[in-house]
């Protein structure tokens, strides 16, 4: 009866919110004396709303335009882990919802408030390298590090981190393994599940479970730390994290090549599979992509124009392989400053077609002789397709001024369909709640859902994210 009453609890409290006052002055004192904290100003806006624009909270426009009348929005920025559990402990106790936010580069609406009531705990603050093992390339950091000074770190010692992503400027490690992120070198390295070798993690009562064991092989009991990974947030706060780095290639070699049918990049691929084993990336864009990064960042490409292009990076040389392909247009890198000019082509496409009007996402994986089939027959002023071919995730951009329900359903639909997934790195936030039974059965569901009731009873972790409501499951 107790777990009924939690999952019901959890159903009313987290599920369905209800749409809440801005916090109590005396709740944001009490918190403010418990972890440094932000004075809300137009300038710190952005906490509220996703760098697309897309989920604002409900508080948005107001500390936007009229600061001094809004007091009752509260960003803490915790500097440890005592700070983590104080904090969380009190928001159990009052029920106060909570929302922890790293870089904020996510696409889905899982890093920020949905609420006017909701605290946003900000994990920059704990962003310290607290050890690096030289022999086997783990490395210990606190939630809030960089990605990209991690992988500054790790490089010169002939290490590379197991993950790389466009937004790798900005996005915190701790957001990567709650959402449980992918990026270029999949392919290569496999997902953090298979990185991560431990974690630190507050629960919302405010314990602190110590799962960061720099350990290749612990196998004892339950693996908890792979319940945080890819969380959201929803059941407590990582901060910390200690993750397997690998070696770095001593040779690697960047071809370019162009091709006039998808059919034709699906058959290369299993071409190169099968020639080189291991392939460190494998990439793939359509021309609409290339010419809006072309036309947007001014870049030159190497290729005439051609229906699709594949990126793919090996550590073996590929002349023997590519004579063999019968390719006919390609261009291997012949020198490392030639190599960044051909990774540019694929990594500015989400800027380029940023600057070309108000894109709609999907990041779906699927079957990778079907890929291109989820972008046929959309409609929009740009319709594009590109992605890592290698593990089937399918980046689907349309530019068009508004988007409908019933054509984002069927996309998601169609995925389905496949028997793919309606998330294949970038999770499910706000954006794809109400389509997540299409890629989970109502068992499993449920069992989430049980999960989520037990460890966080009162519903104040991240409310609102990944779980559908009931009146909108598919």
């Amino acid at each position: 009866m107790q777990l009924v009453y939690l999952v019901q609890h959890f159903y009313a409290s987290t599920v369905l919110p209800s749409i809440m006052p801005p916090l109590a002055a005396h709740h944001i004192k009490a918190l403010t004396k418990l972890s440094p904290h932000l004075p809300i100003t137009s300038s710190l806006a952005h906490h509220f709303t996703d760098w697309t624009g897309k989920y604002p909270s409900r508080s948005y426009e107001a500390i936007k335009t009229s600061t001094d009348q809004w007091h009752g929005t509260c960003i803490l920025r915790p500097a440890n882990v005592e700070q983590v559990s104080s904090i969380l402990k009190y928001a159990t106790t009052n029920k106060i919802p909570v929302v922890t936010q790293g870089g904020n580069t996510g696409l889905v609406g899982g890093g920020v408030p949905i609420q006017e009531d909701e605290v946003v705990l900000l994990t920059s603050a704990m962003n310290k390298i607290i050890e690096f093992d030289k022999d086997t390339g783990i490395i210990l950091a606190e939630a809030g590090c960089i990605l990209e000074t991690l992988q500054d770190h790790v490089r010169p010692h002939g290490y590379e981190m197991p993950i790389d992503l466009g937004a790798k400027g900005s996005c915190q490690i701790g957001g990567n393994v709650a959402t449980n992120a992918g990026g270029i070198k999949y392919i290569r390295h496999g997902s953090l599940h298979a990185n991560v070798l431990g974690l630190e993690v507050v629960t919302p009562d405010g314990k602190v479970l110590d799962l960061s064991r720099s350990l290749k092989k612990d196998n004892t009991g339950y693996s908890l730390k792979d319940l945080f990974i890819g969380s959201e947030g929803t059941l407590g706060v990582i901060t910390k994290v200690a993750i397997e780095s690998k070696p770095i290639s001593k040779e690697t070699f960047l071809m370019l090549v162009g091709f006039q049918t998808f059919p034709e990049v699906v058959a290369f691929f299993r071409q190169a599979k099968r020639y080189f084993g291991m392939l460190n990336a494998f990439e793939f864009w359509d021309q609409v992509a290339h010419e809006q990064v072309v036309h947007h960042l001014k870049l030159q490409s190497p290729l005439p124009t051609c229906p699709f292009q594949v990126l793919f990076e090996t550590e073996k040389d590929p002349l023997d392989f590519l004579e063999e392909s019968g390719a006919e247009q390609c261009v291997l890198a012949d020198s490392v400053s030639q190599q960044l000019n051909l990774w540019s082509l694929r990594e500015g496409i989400p800027e380029a077609l940023s600057k070309c009007g108000k894109v709609w996402k999907w990041d779906v994986s699927v079957p990778i002789d079907r890929m291109m089939s989820v972008v046929e027959n959309l409609e929009g002023d740009i319709v594009s397709g590109y992605g890592h071919l290698g593990d089937g995730n399918l980046h689907l951009n349309i530019v068009k001024s508004s988007m409908s329900k019933e054509m984002e359903r069927s996309i998601y639909a169609k995925v389905a369909s496949m028997g793919g997934s309606i998330s294949a790195e970038h999770g499910i936030g706000q954006a794809k709640s109400e389509y997540l039974p299409l890629s989970k059965d109502a068992n499993s569901l449920e069992v989430m859902r049980n999960i989520k009731a037990v460890l966080d009873p009162a519903g104040i972790m991240n409310p609102g994210k990944i779980f559908p409501s009931a009146s909108k499951e598919c």
